[in-house]
């Protein structure tokens, strides 16, 4: 802020001047997982499955895959 750092908490105030570095993009590239799902029911509309406690289905923040 104003060619120097700031804290998160700094106000700005008016007339202030803020420059942002941002880091280059990661590539997410998202493969699809073989995971044990047992389908309990199947038919054109609907899939009913039955899936492991705790067993991650897409990733999340911690939760790169399975």
């Amino acid at each position: 802020m104003n060619g120097l750092g700031a804290r998160p908490s700094t106000r700005l105030k008016s007339g202030d001047r803020v420059v942002l570095e941002l880091p280059e993009p990661r590539s997410i590239a998202l493969e699809p997982e073989a995971l044990p799902l047992a389908v309990e029911f199947e038919d054109q509309d609907l899939v009913v499955i039955s899936k492991p406690a705790g067993l991650v289905v897409h990733p999340g923040a911690g939760h790169r895959g399975s």
